[in-house]
């Protein structure tokens, strides 16, 4: 059954990130805003979260998710970060930026571009997704919350309780 859980935007109360991270430990799918839109995200080893993503997106197994992180240290676990990109992401983050990397061997092959070896990266700008993933320790497989609307067209999800019943976790601003 589908939990929804609000969470202040500036200032997370400490007690529901807990439990949030502990239901994404579990093997739970979430439906979260970010900086920039909202995002349907699980724990980034949770091969079952991705597939369920997968099947509430109606995506394809080739559709390629991004790997939010808690910090650029978070960040270069995962990815090869020449100088220069370094200093270009340390000046960007966190925002609503995505970095394509090359990708560490930490990274799951279901994540990583077959042929281009490499996976799109986020450090959120968002106390809340920072929150989460600081407390989980490890980065959320993330992609845009989106469904299809009449026509086939993918529309943006704006209203999350339209969609409330599909998912296990529904994090929202209070």
């Amino acid at each position: 059954m589908a939990q929804k859980i609000k969470l202040h935007p500036e200032t997370p109360h400490q007690k529901r990130v807990f439990e949030i991270v502990d239901l994404l430990k579990s093997g739970s799918v979430m439906l979260f805003p970010t900086d920039s839109k909202y995002a349907l995200g699980c724990e980034f080893s949770n091969k079952k979260g991705l597939d369920r993503i997968r099947s509430i997106r109606k995506v394809s197994k080739d559709h390629l998710f991004t790997l939010l992180c808690e910090s650029l240290s978070g960040l270069a676990r995962f990815a090869h970060i020449s100088d220069n990109n370094f200093k270009i992401i340390k000046r960007l983050i966190p925002g609503p930026y995505t970095f394509i990397l090359p990708a560490t061997k930490e990274v799951p092959k279901l994540m990583v571009h077959p042929s281009r070896k490499t996976v799109g990266f986020r450090v959120p700008d968002s106390p809340i997704c920072l929150g989460i993933l600081t407390e989980l320790g490890s980065p959320v497989m993330a992609t845009t919350a989106k469904h299809q609307g009449a026509g086939g067209n993918d529309v943006q999800i704006n209203n999350p309780d339209d969609l409330f019943h599909i998912y296990d976790k529904l994090v929202g601003s209070a």
